[in-house]
């Protein structure tokens, strides 16, 4: 699983098998009728692509520092298994019983007579057990380790902490994914390993940018003859009525 990785901000986490990967891109098209001729692409809602992962980690991995090779010797004890031959004479009488459902003119054939031998062979046991010793080599390491323990503790954690990762399975890369479930399964008789059944969906990011605009100048309202006018303030009054006598006693120009 070597370009099989969950990345994120800080780190890498590989297992050390994928068993199964699954991916999902699904949109939803609306319940509505749509116009004939119109765009469907305006009726279709695009759902966030969803992958599905099962992770297998063990307590001994095939290479890795800490861990060093060693022989053991093993004693299983076994049975041997042989076969045995016997017959036994069964009565007519017990034969035509037996064979009542292939037919009278069989059952006929077999009537009358003296009894019918019978072989069979089987497997015997009753042999005596034995122990044979076998050499294995195993990884042991060279401190004490929780292999799977400390893999669903990582995973935990990336699901707490909602950060963006990005998955790399079999060369196909897949970016702003959350982890969303983790599912731990330990099998039965497997002490050394676990699978991890882990559930992403993808999260859809956009930028924003701030422009600045020009100032916009205040507009004020004066109101002529029941309309409103935009433009200055008027002056007051009392220099408006000022203004007037001055240029009813002086002139325009005065």
């Amino acid at each position: 699983m070597a370009d099989d990785l969950i990345a994120f901000n800080g780190g890498v986490l590989v297992a050390d098998m994928l068993s199964e990967s699954t991916a999902t891109d699904e949109i939803e098209l609306t319940q509505y009728p749509i116009e004939t001729g119109g765009f469907i692409s305006d009726h279709a809602i695009t759902k966030p692509r969803t992958l599905e992962l099962t992770l297998v980690q063990t307590e001994t991995p095939l290479v890795a520092p800490g861990f060093r090779a060693q022989s053991v010797d093993l004693s299983v004890p076994t049975r041997p298994t042989a076969t045995q031959q016997g017959r036994a004479d069964v009565p007519q009488a017990k034969v035509q019983l037996t064979l009542q459902g292939l037919g009278n003119a069989v059952v006929s054939a077999l009537g009358g007579g003296p009894a019918k031998e019978i072989r069979w062979t089987g497997q015997k046991t009753d042999s005596p057990v034995e122990v044979k010793q076998f050499r294995v080599s195993v990884l042991q390491a060279d401190s004490e380790v929780a292999r799977v323990n400390e893999f669903h503790d990582a995973l935990l954690d990336l699901q707490e902490t909602t950060e963006l990762l990005t998955i790399t399975v079999k060369g196909q890369v897949w970016t702003d994914m959350v982890l969303t479930s983790v599912r731990r399964t330990d099998p039965q008789g497997k002490a050394g390993c676990a699978q991890f059944g882990i559930m992403l969906q993808q999260i859809r990011t956009v930028e924003t940018q701030t422009v600045e605009l020009p100032p916009v100048p205040k507009a004020t309202a004066k109101v002529s003859k029941g309309a409103v006018q935009y433009g200055p303030p008027p002056p007051p009054v009392v220099e408006r009525e000022r203004t007037i006598a001055h240029k009813l006693v002086f002139g325009e120009d005065g």
